[in-house]
């Protein structure tokens, strides 16, 4: 997926806030504008010290990532999470980077924060970034079979999969209401 570099007013690069990334000091700073650069220049690198990196967009989730070396192995990470660990501190455990515009490209500091996993996902429904229900491409159910599967519970998983096309599993979750939340008989 290509990926446009972003632009920004001669005010806002006259303001911006440099800082070295955690674990790579003196390697590779950050900026509060979602920046990366090298503030050395890497062994074989043709480009010199001081040098802006330019982020791709991965494969599948669509976020930006950038491969650092150093006194490490080579590693890539998502510049959100670089960003957020170098302004925002360490990542608290069971906690994720969240952007607060829901535009994953847009890795400035002040739109990222960190939240729980569930307040993460509320956060993108309530954006409505994801599909639910019969606007998921991967639905097999309707939302008119949900009151059915819930009503019926003298009727065996097992007999219910077969009758509506799913896994036994997916007749659980939607009992235990694990699945199918926002349907609420």
């Amino acid at each position: 997926m290509a990926y446009n570099q972003p632009t920004f007013t001669d005010e806002e690069l006259q303001t911006e806030e440099w800082r070295p990334i955690p674990d790579y000091e003196a390697l590779y700073s950050a900026s509060n504008l979602g920046r990366l650069r090298a503030d050395t220049r890497q062994k074989g690198s043709i480009y010199p010290a001081g040098h802006i990196l330019k982020p791709s967009a991965s494969p599948r989730r669509q976020y930006l990532q950038v491969t650092l070396a150093g006194t490490k192995p080579r590693k890539t990470y998502f510049v959100h999470v670089l960003i957020a660990r170098t302004f925002i501190g360490p990542r608290p455990e069971g906690q994720e980077v969240n952007h607060k515009d829901t535009i994953q490209t847009n890795n400035r500091a002040l739109n990222l924060e960190y939240l729980t996993h569930a307040e993460h996902e509320a956060h993108a429904a309530l954006h409505s970034q994801k599909a639910y229900g019969e606007k998921s491409n991967r639905a097999t159910l309707k939302a008119a079979d949900i009151p059915i599967i819930r009503a019926m519970t003298d009727i065996p998983p097992q007999e219910m999969a077969i009758r509506f096309g799913v896994t036994v599993a997916t007749i659980g979750k939607v009992r235990r209401r694990e699945r199918w939340k926002h349907i609420v008989p």
